[in-house]
């Protein structure tokens, strides 16, 4: 997606963020938003997406726009499953600023502080080694992403496996 496309849709729906607006005005903003939606992918000549909102925990609206198989004119549904990619990194990265916030999180502790058992081959690395640098890329581990997708290992064992790599 072009940043053009996702500011557009970030204004699209910063109504829907703000903290002091109630459930109904939520859903009256949703009114217009379905076509606004659609008609910013067009412009940004993007083929298909799909938008979810949640409201205290409850799916108010789902719905696809476009396309997610172009060649077969097969179209977005609220049920599509996308490829995160590299999104995730934004998730995690957020979900620790908070956690920072919070105060239960430190971004230069070592991370052996929150998980005793992690391990890197070298012994001083794993000991010195922060959140901070793993969401920097700071680990010294080079790319290993065929292990997520190669074998079938829970995310403990990952954890653990990473004292191998």
């Amino acid at each position: 997606m072009t940043r053009r496309f996702l500011l557009a849709l970030c204004l699209l729906l910063a109504p829907l963020r703000a903290a002091d607006v109630s459930r109904t005005e939520v859903l009256r903003t949703m009114e217009g938003l379905d076509a606004r939606i659609d008609a910013a992918r067009r412009e940004a000549q993007i083929p298909g997406f799909a938008v979810g909102v949640v409201d205290h925990g409850r799916l108010v609206f789902a719905k696809g726009y476009g396309l997610r198989d172009v060649e077969h004119n097969l179209p977005v549904t609220p049920t599509t499953v996308f490829a995160a990619g590299s999104i995730t990194k934004s998730f995690t990265a957020t979900s620790a600023a908070m956690l920072v916030d919070e105060g239960k999180l430190s971004w230069d502790r070592p991370l052996r502080y929150y998980l005793p058992d992690f391990r890197l081959a070298d012994p001083i690395d794993t000991e010195l080694i922060t959140v901070r640098d793993v969401l920097c890329h700071r680990s010294g581990l080079p790319s290993h992403d065929f292990i997520r997708h190669a074998v079938s290992l829970t995310r403990q064992e990952l954890v653990h496996r990473l004292r191998y790599l």
